[in-house]
């Protein structure tokens, strides 16, 4: 994709064109994807961190300085995300911890 064609896919996304939105997700859910997918996020994860990810993107796209480098800005917003889901992932106790943190047993009384 040529610089001009990046800014105006970038003027569409920021201007709220749908269509442009969807040609947006088009062209780079697959990027995304590869990156969440190659950081080890679980299956179960990987769709959350795409929406994460395409989310920022949104947010992200109207600071785009240079419209050439719009796939390495993609990718760099995947791989932060990614990176950031897997350590909050490693941070947060495993759901069988969790119940077994708040289990008790109580002794029975004699």
């Amino acid at each position: 994709m040529t610089p001009a064609a990046n800014a105006a896919l970038v003027e569409l996304v920021v201007a709220g064109d749908q269509a442009g939105w969807i040609d947006f997700v088009d062209r780079y859910e697959r990027l995304v994807w590869h990156i969440v997918r190659s950081s080890g996020a679980p299956p179960a994860d990987s769709e959350d961190v795409v929406q994460v990810t395409f989310m920022r993107l949104f947010e992200a796209l109207a600071r785009l300085d240079d419209p050439a480098r719009l796939t390495s800005f993609v990718a760099g917003v995947a791989r932060n995300t990614s990176l950031e889901s897997s350590r909050r992932r490693r941070r947060e106790p495993a759901p069988t911890e969790l119940v077994e943190s708040h289990t008790h047993t109580e002794e029975p009384a004699d």
